[in-house]
């Protein structure tokens, strides 16, 4: 959801009028990829430290 209303912020007025190039269309890609990355970083990071709290010898 926080994807499509910042393409909305940053992109819409291109979406709008219908002035979508390949450059916007990769930038609207990024949008919704890099949300996307960060969460999935962040939840595997927080995986492993769970893991090391319930194992710390195999850490």
């Amino acid at each position: 959801m926080v994807d499509v209303v910042l393409t909305m912020i940053n992109r819409g007025d291109k979406l709008v009028t219908g002035q979508i190039n390949a450059l916007t269309a990769f930038k609207i890609g990024l949008t919704f990829l890099v949300p996307y990355c960060v969460s999935m970083f962040s939840s595997v990071l927080a995986m492993r430290e769970r893991l090391q709290l319930i194992n710390p010898a195999e850490g």
